[in-house]
């Protein structure tokens, strides 16, 4: 999986699965998220082991790796995650898209807020096997 662990290719489904929610739910106004919030809300799910919100930084970059990689169907999902202290992506989040700014990848993501256009990724995210062939 490319220097990925299969640990980071488990928490990214469940960040996939939260940020999808997040993104089109209309009742939840603000579509950014912390990294802690997000670290929280995915150890809530969690079956064995826990996943701190540095850790996350990994996840989120297989997610931007695998599902993403600027050129293919699905926008940049990982820039709605943000530092508590600046409500900005981490360092590495567009580390693998340099023509993509934070702005207007965000913007992107946020374009494409009907579960219908997410329904894809999220079907394959549940169940490994899905998951594999998907990616």
């Amino acid at each position: 999986m490319n220097g990925y662990s299969n640990r980071s290719s488990e928490v990214a489904r469940y960040a996939l699965r939260h940020l999808i929610r997040r993104l089109t739910d209309p009742e939840i106004e603000s579509k950014t998220i912390t990294y802690g919030e997000l670290s929280g809300l995915i150890n809530e799910e969690l079956e064995n082991g826990r996943t701190s919100a540095r850790s996350i930084s990994t996840s989120l970059g297989f997610i931007r790796d695998h599902i993403c990689q600027c050129s293919r169907r699905y926008p940049l999902i990982n820039l709605l995650v943000v530092r508590a202290d600046t409500r900005l992506c981490g360092e590495n989040a567009l580390e693998t898209c340099p023509d993509i700014n934070e702005d207007s990848g965000r913007q992107r993501v946020c374009q494409h807020n009907s579960l219908q256009f997410w329904r894809e990724l999220l079907d394959a995210t549940e169940t490994e096997k899905s998951w594999k062939e998907f990616l």
